[in-house]
């Protein structure tokens, strides 16, 4: 038996909800609120996560293994992990940037190169970076955590901005530099880097549009998430004029009024290529419903009080605005399409109306189809290119395809790779640009950049460097897909990937990651910590669940693990674990399961409901634990339409069947877990892992695997911007508590 030391207090803390199967209310107790503290300076909170941290690093000296592991997720970091390659084509010269982080490198850097060293590099696989240094991520903060979530190039070359976040969390600040004043080396480290210029825009993320002439932006500001516990958003479209103090800013549009049931509007902004409309479109839920509002810009003075054209007025389906041609907005919309189109609606200014409050505009303008809904994918996103193009990323059989539209002719006039099976990471189009470039990545190959080009008669899908890991040969394995049955008797698809000859005796270990959210899919990426299971050890495989809630069948898919239906999102990734041991890919109580944000709120709650020796190791990272407690911190009433809503007595009763802490089993024995939360984590605050923690334990004090936590420093929810040596130094604790506990063998 495992013991823990770990002596935590309760408190007489309750919650009431109204229960729609109890037609009265509900009391919920919540002995471990205490931990919702600040984690940075509650003298409580501080001495529960150094306990905890003795007690896994306790256990983490049993390994033997540490520098084998070590030297394994290394070496998976051995590459040039090249991104966001992104040509500007409206200055005196065109020019790309782009960011690397060279192998064995902690933070990446950005470069600026001209397309002609762009392409003389190519020839060698980018073997060195094409161009000059820019930018060095570890010089933006004296500690080096600082980091750059988001990016905009100005129309005409002049500038940089970059959304800079301090260890990862979500709401960051904006920052410009011109681009011939680079930041790459430095003797002090004011925010923002040496040489930044005074523009500076606090509290934002990411939606950021440059007006074409470079002499200003538009850009959405909210509220300071104050460690992710302020629930309020206060999302108001503001506009910048360079060279001025952001307290002269111009409120564009003000932040609307929380919402009832708490949720919150968020505001997006498109504007055209042509500088001269702006799109306003307001969301208040996860799943993107938008209201939406346009305005001419020319002729009018901005401010708070200006003309606008309703589109539509309410939250009635998806809208995301792609591009503005001849007065005609183009725009993808699950509007009488399941599965998402592309359609058009007619700007008539004549409709506009001056006000004071957006809100008060009720017109809805009629669209027309341009592209249809395709039956057996569905649209994921869309985003405009220059002239008559836009670029799509559909949803098809668990892969995301990149496509190129004719918005005026009304067709589909290229497919991009249609031949590589590795996943679509990113997608980046640039201002004025007539390229795009794609990055994709497979489960045991790294990194692959092609750029899409144009010239004006036909498209060429150009690679540009393919990474791979020395001493691996991606061709070495092979992926598989399989079928299990759910308890509904819904066969839901996963794939299997492992080396060339694995065997199928019921004696390997297989790792599964399962999301099965928002109608995302989250399959065949690369990461080190995966890729270092997979050929470290003897007899492994690892498996991409596809449950339903995700979007890997469709829209239909989706909604099939939604709200109502997210205990499917579960009972589909148990019948993963249970199929695998079935077919002899994995032994009995060697199957490992991992999930991140809802992810690890599947996996947690697939702890508690799989029956036991199901999984071996639950490895829950940045994951909603309490669901109850989500809606209290940052945009948590927004994830209501995907989860429903606690203080709705209907979903009440559906959510209190499944949120991971209150359905702790205190009946039977647990796999070993080790919860993975982020000390600057400000979307799903680390306090739901230490409640779920202190309650485990509390609940099973002998139990026979180890209930564990490792707070990741430095990090918030998403892994963009985390270092390598906070990656390697995550992945080696899962690794080192999955080999203990399942024995595993490292490969010879």
């Amino acid at each position: 038996m495992l013991s823990t030391s770990i002596i935590t207090f309760q408190v007489n803390k309750t919650w009431s909800y109204g229960s729609a199967k109890e037609g009265k209310n509900v009391t919920i107790p919540d002995p471990y609120y205490w931990l919702e503290g600040d984690l940075h300076n509650d003298t409580d909170v501080i001495e529960f996560i150094k306990e905890e941290t003795k007690v896994t690093e306790d256990f983490m000296a049993k390994c033997k293994d540490k520098d084998a592991i070590t030297a394994s997720i290394t070496a998976a970091f051995d590459y040039d992990n090249y991104d966001f390659f992104t040509r500007v084509d409206g200055g005196p010269s065109p020019y790309y940037t782009y960011q690397v982080k060279r192998a064995k490198e902690d933070r990446p850097t950005w470069y600026v190169c001209t397309p002609e060293e762009l392409e003389a590099a190519r020839k060698d696989n980018l073997a060195t970076p094409p161009g000059k240094k820019f930018l060095v991520e570890e010089l933006l903060s004296e500690n080096g955590t600082a980091n750059i979530q988001d990016w905009r190039n100005s129309p005409n070359g002049k500038y940089f901005a970059y959304l800079t976040s301090e260890a990862n969390a979500d709401v960051a600040t904006w920052y410009v530099r011109s681009i011939d004043s680079p930041l790459i080396n430095a003797t002090t480290f004011p925010p923002g880097g040496e040489g930044a210029l005074p523009d500076v825009i606090p509290f934002c993320q990411s939606d950021f549009e440059w007006k074409p002439d470079d002499s200003g932006f538009f850009y959405i500001q909210t509220e300071d998430s104050k460690g992710g516990f302020n629930t309020v958003i206060g999302s108001t479209i503001r506009y910048h004029q360079m060279g001025t103090a952001n307290e002269k800013d111009i409120t564009i549009v003000h932040a609307d009024p929380v919402r009832a049931d708490g949720t919150n509007n968020d505001w997006h902004i498109k504007l055209s290529h042509d500088g001269r409309w702006l799109i306003a479109m307001g969301s208040h839920d996860a799943l993107e419903y938008r209201k939406v509002f346009a305005t001419l810009l020319p002729d009018q003075t901005l401010s708070d009080n200006m003309k606008w054209i309703s589109i539509s007025p309410t939250y009635d389906f998806t809208f995301q605005s792609i591009s503005v041609i001849d007065e005609w907005l183009y725009f993808s919309t699950n509007r009488d399409a399941l599965n998402s189109k592309v359609a058009k609606v007619k700007l008539d200014w004549s409709k506009a109306r001056q006000v004071s409050d957006v809100n008060t505009l009720t017109d809805r303008l009629d669209f027309v189809d341009v592209i249809p809904e395709q039956d057996d994918a569905s649209l994921f996103i869309a985003v405009g290119l220059s002239e008559n193009m836009a670029s799509c990323a559909y949803i098809k059989n668990g892969k995301y395809v990149v496509q190129i539209l004719d918005l005026l002719a009304g067709k589909i006039v290229h497919t991009a790779i249609p031949n590589d099976p590795a996943q679509l990471r990113t997608l980046i189009t640039a201002h004025k640009a007539k390229s795009l470039t794609l990055t994709v990545s497979g489960t045991t190959s790294p990194d692959a950049v092609y750029e899409v080009r144009y010239d004006g008669q036909q498209f060429q899908d150009v690679l540009l460097t393919v990474q791979s890991i020395k001493g691996t040969n991606a061709t070495d394995y092979v992926s598989e897909e399989f079928f299990a049955t759910a308890s509904d008797g819904t066969q839901i698809p996963y794939a299997v990937v492992s080396k060339k000859g694995t065997p199928k005796d019921g004696t390997c270990s297989a790792w599964v990651h399962a999301y099965a959210s928002y109608g995302y899919i989250e399959t065949f990426y690369f990461d080190a910590t995966y890729f270092s299971y997979l050929v470290g050890y003897d007899c492994t495989s690892f498996v991409w669940s596809s449950g339903r809630g995700g979007g890997d069948r469709g829209e239909l898919w989706h909604i099939a693990g939604q709200r109502k239906n997210k205990t499917r999102s579960i009972d589909d990734t148990i019948a993963v674990a249970q199929d695998l041991v079935k077919r002899k890919i994995a032994a009995p109580g060697k199957v490992i399961l991992d999930g991140g944000s809802a992810g690890g709120m599947v996996a947690g709650a697939a702890a508690n409901r799989a029956p036991e020796g199901t999984f071996g190791v639950v490895f829950p990272v940045r994951a909603v634990l309490d669901f109850f407690l989500r809606k209290r911190s940052r945009d948590g009433a927004d994830q209501i339409e995907e989860f429903g809503d606690v203080d709705n007595p209907t979903d009440f009763d559906t959510i209190i069947q499944w949120s991971p802490l209150q359905n702790i089993n205190k009946t039977r024995d647990y796999p070993a877990m080790l919860l993975l939360p982020g000390d600057s984590d400000d979307r799903v605050v680390a306090a739901h892992s230490f409640k779920y923690l202190a309650q485990v334990q509390a609940d099973h004090p002998n139990n026979s695997k180890p209930l564990l936590m490792h707070l990741v420093r430095e990090a918030g929810h998403t892994q963009m911007g985390l270092s390598t040596d906070t990656e390697t130094i995550q992945g080696l604790h899962q690794l080192c508590v999955a080999s203990l506990v399942l024995d595993l063998k490292r490969a010879s």
